[in-house]
C-alpha cells in the first residue's frame, strides 16, 4: 500500500467518523431503536479509530 492509498483510507476513515457521530446525534432518547443506534454509531466510531491507528502506523513504518 503506498502513501497515496493510506491518504485516501484516512479520509474514508474520518468520513466514517463523522456518520457515526451523526448516527448518535439523529435519533433522540426515548426511541426504542436508540440503543441499536447508540451502539451502531459506537462501533463506527470505534472501527474508525482502529483502522486510523493502523494507517498512521502504516505511514511511520514507510518513512523509516
Amino acid at each position: 500500500m503506498n502513501i497515496y492509498q493510506r491518504i485516501v483510507l484516512i479520509l474514508g476513515a474520518l468520513a466514517l467518523l463523522v456518520l457515526g457521530l451523526n448516527i448518535e446525534n439523529l435519533f433522540n432518547e426515548y426511541s426504542i431503536y436508540f440503543i441499536i443506534y447508540f451502539l451502531a454509531g459506537m462501533l463506527t466510531i470505534i472501527g474508525t479509530t482502529l483502522l486510523l491507528f493502523f494507517a498512521l502506523k502504516g505511514i511511520k513504518k514507510e518513512k523509516e
